[in-house]
C-alpha cells in the first residue's frame, strides 16, 4: 500500500508543478489529479514486478512450530497478485509440510516482499 501512496504523492507533486508551469492554476490542479493517479498506478505495477522477481528465489523464514530456519518457495504469479492487492503472500512449497501435515502457515506473516 505504501508503494502506491508514495508514487501517487510524487506524481501529484510532479503533475501540479508541470501543469501549473505550463497551463496556470487550472492546469496545476488537472496535472495534480492526473499525475497522482498515474503515479499510484505505476507504483503498484513496479511493486508487482519486484514481487514477481523476488519470488523466483527461496524465502527464508523461521518456522513457528519448530523454531528452525526454513526456505520456502512462493509462486511468482501469485506473489505479484498479492502485492497488487496488498494481501499476504502464500506459500507454494515448504520442506516442513512432510513432517507436519496440519501446518497452519503462520509463517506467511513473516514474508515481506
Amino acid at each position: 500500500m505504501t508503494t502506491g501512496l508514495i508514487y501517487g504523492f510524487i506524481g501529484f507533486l510532479f503533475g501540479a508543478i508541470c501543469g501549473g508551469a505550463l497551463l496556470g492554476p487550472i492546469g496545476g490542479l488537472f496535472g495534480a489529479v492526473i499525475g497522482g493517479g498515474t503515479g499510484h498506478f505505476l507504483g503498484k505495477l513496479f511493486h508487482v514486478g519486484f514481487a514477481q522477481m523476488a519470488a523466483t528465489k527461496p524465502v527464508r523464514v523461521t518456522c513457528p512450530a519448530s523454531g528452525e530456519d526454513v526456505k520456502l518457495r512462493i509462486d511468482p504469479k501469485e506473489a505479484g497478485w498479492a502485492a497488487f492487492h496488498d494481501d499476504p503472500q502464500t506459500i507454494k512449497t515448504c520442506p516442513r509440510w512432510q513432517g507436519s501435515p496440519h501446518c497452519h502457515r503462520r509463517c506467511e506473516r513473516q514474508i515481506d516482499i
